[in-house]
């Protein structure tokens, strides 16, 4: 992970997608990193897997997790049974470089029921973090990707995915906090996720970047005294 930006230090050419959402929090953007990798292949405490209620591993990816962790993952799932929708397993990772798998059923998507798909994704999202506090000892790192299912845009699966990793680190007291490499199957996503991140974890503008976007938040000023604020004002005043 210390070869992965965070998102702080990320340099970015794309421009974000609408405005911020939320406000600007150097502790909770310390936390991210963002990445175009294999997820399988990331050197993390946990790694989220988006599977289906019979955690069948039949997508790609979860079929590419499955296959990098060996036998002993498929036998371990077979014994959870099925999948709520929105529930979150933990198991072991095997042969993975993580240390253990956290695995989510995920909704299909239907346009007419809109808000009922975001609402199951984001609880999807919760209880995978949930899961990793109940490890001995607990996870610290995990790898999350875009989390959807079958149909899903893009931009709204990853939209949700960042918005409900962003309440789900604000309720979380700051020691249960892991760090949280967002993790890119493609291009298109690692550049959707640079495009997303800003609304819902705004950056402070960073001249040093050399990235500075219309959407970043200006950095903190220096608070005046009361002397300096009258000195201030009196000058104003002559002039």
């Amino acid at each position: 992970m210390s070869s992965i930006p965070t998102w702080p230090e990320l340099r970015t050419a794309f421009p974000p997608l609408g405005p911020p959402e939320r406000d600007v929090s150097d502790g909770l953007n310390a936390l991210l990193c963002v990445t175009h990798a294999p997820l399988e292949a990331l050197e993390v405490d946990a790694i989220i897997n988006p599977t289906d209620a019979a955690l069948s591993h039949a997508a790609p990816l979860p079929r590419r997790i499955a296959a990098a962790a060996g036998a002993g993952l498929r036998r371990e799932c077979e014994s959870h049974g099925k999948l709520a929708l929105g529930a979150a397993a933990l198991t072991r990772g095997f042969a993975l470089p993580a240390r253990a798998v956290v695995h989510t059923a995920l909704p299909r998507w239907n346009p007419e029921f809109r808000t009922a798909c975001l609402a199951a994704l984001g609880e999807s999202v919760g209880a995978c973090l949930r899961q990793l506090g109940r490890d001995t000892p607990p996870l610290r790192s995990v790898a999350l990707p875009v989390l959807h299912g079958a149909g899903w845009p893009e931009e709204a699966a990853c939209r949700e995915t960042l918005r409900a990793l962003r309440d789900w680190l604000e309720a979380a007291e700051p020691a249960a906090r892991p760090r949280v490499v967002l993790c890119a199957d493609t291009a298109a996503q690692h550049e959707l996720l640079q495009r997303v991140l800003p609304a819902l974890f705004p950056r402070r503008a960073d001249p040093s970047r050399d990235d500075a976007r219309p959407f970043d938040a200006p950095p903190p000023q220096p608070k005046k005294s009361a002397a300096g604020a009258a000195v201030a004002a009196t000058a104003a005043g002559a002039a």
